[in-house]
């Protein structure tokens, strides 16, 4: 009788044992799933400030998971290379606080411009784009 009670007496103690080692784990994955989640979150956050910079197209496409149309593939294009007339001029007597919402706006009207003709925008030089 006394080996049971000592056998009951172990088995307690090994679950226990057993239900802390449980509460620790359900602490760390409450954690792992906050951490998750606060990364999701900025992720979000900068694929939203980045998407702009992406073609509509894309976009989809990627959002989809369908990246098949994403392969290399031999085509005709045109590149076309813009630049603001008399920026510099205009650049050496407005102050940066009014330069950059001006920037800023035609920026966002190129991007705009380029994503409704399907195109992609390489990259801003200044005040140029490609």
């Amino acid at each position: 009788m006394s080996s049971e009670i000592s056998e009951v007496t172990r088995l307690q103690a090994e679950v226990g044992r057993l239900q802390r080692k449980i509460d620790r784990l359900k602490m760390g994955l409450e954690e792992l799933e906050g951490i998750t989640e606060r990364r999701t979150r900025e992720l979000f956050v900068a694929n939203n400030a980045l998407g702009r910079f992406i073609p509509p197209q894309v976009r989809d496409l990627l959002a989809r998971g369908d990246d098949s149309s994403l392969l290399a593939k031999r085509a005709y294009v045109s590149i076309v290379f813009g630049d603001l007339k008399g920026f510099t001029d205009l650049a050496e007597v407005i102050d940066a606080e009014q330069m950059t919402p001006m920037m800023n706006d035609y920026f966002d009207m190129v991007l705009k411009l380029v994503g409704e003709h399907g195109g992609l925008l390489d990259k801003f030089i200044g005040d140029g784009f490609m």
